[in-house]
């Protein structure tokens, strides 16, 4: 089951295109001093990061980084085993 999260500011995100798929890699500001890091693919399926960031190019950075550290079919729901 999926979990709705409700982020009081809109997230900034970068559409990243790999291997024929499509990711978005997302900062959602949160209601503390930080910011959330999500990685979704076309179907949409996330992977949301724990820790918090202490800016939005921040967690843009740690997305771009994990994509390129363990390709872009760690992140599309189709693929993982």
């Amino acid at each position: 089951m999926r979990k709705i999260i409700n982020y009081p500011i809109p997230a900034i995100a970068r559409e990243i295109e790999r291997d024929g798929f499509i990711i978005i890699v997302k900062a959602h500001k949160n209601n503390e001093d930080g910011w959330i890091l999500e990685i979704a693919d076309e179907q949409g399926s996330s992977a949301v990061w724990t820790n918090l960031f202490q800016s939005a190019q921040d967690a843009l950075n740690e997305g771009i980084r994990a994509l390129e550290d363990e390709g872009i079919g760690s992140f599309i729901s189709d693929l993982k085993a």
